[in-house]
């Protein structure tokens, strides 16, 4: 089955781009040929266009009322009280209309609060469908992979919710696709606050707390590169690495597991870069661009010893801070969210959290931010001074989750990219100083690439059959 959005031009059959395929002003997916040109995107060529409905709605519906209706309050009840002997569930937090479920919805997941007559609560948490592309196989992957990850750090004693999957007899519908796990409340301190008020004690303690916390997580690792997944007896074992997105079209959806980091990352590349000389990727005046980077990536991981040497451990992956939850004092009550949880060299799972580096990383700037340095020092207090290290050292694998899972492009990350591995220090001396230069660059340092001057003709080719106009070049996203 397509795991992509068909073209939503008339008439036409193939599958939208897999990067940034919907317009963002007419809300339209597009294939490489219809995305950029205007005559396809109604929110140019309509005198009133009538675009889809943004927000909740549009997002969530028409899944949240189907969901509302699988939701069978007794099936659910008797199901945790099985899974959970000795215990009463007597309240399944069940929204009666689906407007009252934004409250309860993440990105990727609905979460209905269960109660026990002993006070425990539970949190079912149902994995989204709509508009991830992901088919029921990748979807499994995707779910089996969060509660693996979590059953591991758990048994390794880190403060992780208790997760249980669905019961095999289940009687709730199949088309839900769901796990149960104890609820962790927010807590009284806005993780938020941590990062965004100016750096103070309480920030400090909490950093100390996140030390410890990770040195715990250290016991956890494998001898394979992946995402953790079950066996068909509910082991933890390692399997595939779970994107955001299917990195391949076709069962198994994703690739590993794999002998290194280094093996699995240059996998991930090559298959982008087929993708791209498939023209299924990117739109076709972005599309130059991406593949040199990646050319850049590659040429940057191949050549990182680092990435050759496990064991290999967990990294969350998350940006949200909201997966943290802390009290007033500090204290960490637990980390949720694992969905997107991988394996990765030592060296990348104990670099520092992607929230804790400062505004001028996202100015380009490599430098460690005070949040970074008191991890450092938190480390060293611990009697850890080699996970210090690694925090020293682990902006390449910031940069390197930015450029080629985030694809974040820009002259800014692509020149910060470079400087982090190859260990250079901030400035912009001897590195291109417009993505015009860093392409002009590229070119020559990759001109044996055996498929450049194919891309280099249709590059040529779309500059000149292209009508596009300046008053579209945002529209485009070609500023």
């Amino acid at each position: 089955m397509s795991v992509v959005p068909k073209c939503d031009e008339t008439g036409c059959t193939d599958n939208a781009i897999k990067v940034n395929s919907r317009c963002r002003f007419c809300k339209l997916s597009f294939c490489w040929s219809h995305f950029e040109n205007e005559t396809s995107h109604p929110c140019l060529t309509a005198s009133h266009p009538e675009t889809n409905r943004d927000g909740f709605e549009f997002e969530k519906e028409p899944e949240v009322s189907e969901i509302l209706r699988y939701l069978d309050v007794h099936a659910i009840k008797h199901e945790v009280e099985s899974i959970f002997p000795g215990h009463i569930c007597n309240y399944v937090g069940k929204p009666q209309i689906w407007q009252e479920l934004p409250r309860l919805c993440g990105n990727y997941n609905y979460h209905i609060v269960l109660g026990f007559a002993d006070g425990q609560r539970w949190a079912m948490r149902i994995r989204l469908k709509q508009k991830k592309y992901l088919p029921p196989q990748a979807l499994t992957a995707s779910l089996e992979s969060e509660i693996a990850t979590a059953r591991a750090l758990e048994d390794a004693g880190c403060a992780v919710p208790r997760t249980w999957e669905r019961p095999k007899d289940s009687q709730l519908s199949k088309s839900l696709a769901y796990f149960y796990q104890e609820f962790v409340p927010q807590g009284d301190c806005t993780i938020y606050t941590l990062w965004t008020e100016p750096f103070n004690q309480q920030t400090k303690i909490f950093i100390r707390n996140y030390a410890k916390f990770m040195i715990g997580l250290e016991k956890v690792h494998f001898n394979q590169m992946g995402s953790l997944t079950l066996t068909e007896d509910g082991d933890v074992t390692v399997g595939p690495f779970i994107e955001k997105r299917t990195t391949i079209d076709n069962p198994p959806y994703f690739l590993g597991p794999f002998r290194t980091a280094k093996e699995a990352y240059l996998a991930i590349i090559d298959v982008r870069l087929q993708q791209t000389l498939n023209r299924s990727r990117y739109k076709p005046s972005r599309e130059l661009l991406h593949y040199l980077v990646l050319l850049e990536v590659r040429s940057l991981v191949s050549n990182c010893a680092e990435l050759d040497k496990g064991p290999w451990y967990v990294r969350h992956n998350e940006d949200d801070t909201n997966c943290i939850r802390v009290t007033s004092g500090g204290a960490i009550t637990g980390i949720i969210d694992w969905k997107w949880a991988t394996l990765t060299s030592k060296g990348g799972a104990f670099a520092a959290p992607f929230c804790f580096p400062d505004d001028k990383y996202s100015e380009g700037l490599n430098a460690l931010g005070v949040r970074e340095l008191a991890l450092i020092e938190a480390y060293r207090d611990l009697g850890r001074p080699e996970l210090a290290d690694l925090v020293r050292t682990g902006r390449k694998y910031h940069r390197l989750f930015d450029v080629l899972f985030r694809e974040c492009v820009t002259l800014t990350t692509l020149n910060a990219l470079r400087r982090a591995f190859l260990g250079l220090p901030d400035g912009k001396q001897g590195l291109p100083q417009t993505l015009k230069e860093w392409i002009q660059v590229a070119k020559q340092n990759y001109s044996t690439d055996e498929h450049l001057e194919t891309m280099l003709a249709r590059s040529e080719e779309f500059v000149k059959n292209s009508n596009q106009s300046a008053m579209y070049s945002e529209h485009w996203g070609l500023k």
